[in-house]
């Protein structure tokens, strides 16, 4: 997967969106795939072996956190093309042949967390970041052709 890494990364001509806070937004997305690397070569093996693997996480879930971070569609626009072409082009790993967004509206994810024992993470507490992070796969959803459902009927989940 990481083969030829130097020479793709030499080749890009298209720089990250930095702005702002956009470099330690940088610093998280490379932070984040190399945290997942490991589970990354496995899945590529299970491919390999002719399984199909189901994901809830993935490159779009990285796009969406990351995307909410960004103030305008144009960054974030930008910024997803910068990370597709980073993990898919340059670090080969495999695209999806089918995308599911399932979308649940903040108000009901509130409604779940009212239950929930484990402590919220940072990211769970911020009502701003959730909205954004929402908006941000809806964008997503779109650009990239996921099949989307919606998981609320009339405010009920």
């Amino acid at each position: 997967m990481l083969k030829n890494f130097k020479r793709r990364v030499n080749r890009q001509n298209n720089n990250p969106p930095i702005t702002g806070e956009g470099i330690q937004n940088l610093l998280n997305i490379l932070t984040l795939f190399f945290i997942k690397l490991p589970t990354i070569n496995k899945i590529i093996d299970k491919l390999n072996d002719g399984y199909n693997v189901i994901l809830d996480r993935y490159v779009y879930s990285n796009m969406a956190h990351q995307g909410g971070k960004w103030k305008t569609k144009e960054e974030r626009d930008e910024m997803y093309n910068w990370l597709s072409k980073l993990e898919f082009d340059l670090l080969e790993l495999p695209k999806a042949d089918i995308k599911v967004f399932l979308h649940m509206p903040y108000n009901a994810i509130n409604k779940l967390k009212a239950g929930r024992i484990e402590k919220l993470d940072q990211n769970e507490e911020d009502k701003e970041h959730l909205l954004n992070a929402e908006n941000a796969y809806k964008e997503i959803a779109k650009k990239y052709n996921f099949y989307t459902i919606e998981c609320t009927d009339n405010k009920r989940i």
